[in-house]
């Protein structure tokens, strides 16, 4: 599949939390906030950016995500996300 289905479709730079993830090794990312980059055709997931959170010496982090994975943040919620988090700190 090039693109995901329209009614699933996130444009990169959509806010973003993770939700649903249930593995031993995924689960401690559910609510964490990020920002789609871009879709992955050869995954059929979304890659996100975490934010980091210093203050929580949580480091920002790339990874892919279904689609079901993921819950748009409205724009005005994703001013708010929280103070310890930073847009601002990307994945090098």
């Amino acid at each position: 599949m090039s693109a995901p289905p329209d009614d699933e479709r996130i444009a990169p730079g959509t806010r973003v939390r993770v939700k649903g993830l249930t593995s031993a090794a995924s689960a401690d990312l559910n609510g964490r906030a990020g920002m789609v980059t871009q879709w992955v055709p050869s995954k059929e997931r979304f890659e996100v950016t975490l934010f980091a959170a210093p203050g929580l010496h949580i480091p920002s982090r790339a990874l892919a995500v279904k689609r079901v994975n993921l819950a748009v943040l409205h724009p005005e919620a994703a001013l708010h996300i929280s103070p310890l988090i930073s847009p601002l700190v990307s994945v090098t």
